[in-house]
């Protein structure tokens, strides 16, 4: 995590050095912000299931989509000519919303596969490197469905016994 920090602060300060314009950092922020954080924003506050995995892996997919379309401003080119690329204007086509969506879905879709995965035993619980998943929490769980039927069951037959006397 520290190493990630320092890279990360490195990388911002050099692109605030070389870029000639304020508004070209702003731009590119809020189109960052747009396509990688509002659907992690989203998925947060109303999907109850989104965890880690989903997260970094929307991240990754938005950030590849973003920064594979270009950005003019910056001088970057564009690797991936989305439909209606023109030489003359660039992209045309509304890549980032396309890229946001993106970002949503494979968010909810790695989500509920890891989800599924680990809370079925299918994946080890080796493989969940982000501790989302402990084996505690799919133990607790398992705990609190078996004591919820032993005291339904309880409850019933002391409704029996009641019953027959």
């Amino acid at each position: 995590m520290r190493i990630a920090i320092v890279v990360v602060t490195c990388l911002g300060c050099t692109m605030a050095l070389t870029v000639n314009s304020i508004y070209a950092l702003f731009y590119l922020t809020s189109d960052l912000v747009y396509v990688m954080l509002f659907p992690q924003f989203v998925c947060v506050i109303y999907l109850r299931h989104s965890n880690v995995y989903g997260s970094f892996s929307g991240y990754i997919v938005g950030l590849i989509l973003r920064v594979l379309g270009g950005e003019r401003m910056l001088g970057v080119p564009a690797i991936i000519e989305y439909p209606l690329y023109s030489q003359t204007y660039g992209q045309r086509f509304p890549f980032k919303s396309l890229a946001m969506v993106c970002t949503f879905i494979t968010i909810v879709a790695v989500s509920f596969l890891t989800k599924y995965l680990f809370e079925n035993n299918i994946a080890p619980a080796s493989w969940d490197f982000f501790s989302v998943f402990n084996d505690y929490d799919i133990l607790t769980e398992t705990k609190r469905e078996e004591q919820l039927s032993d005291c339904y069951n309880k409850e019933n037959r002391e409704k029996r016994s009641l019953l027959t006397k």
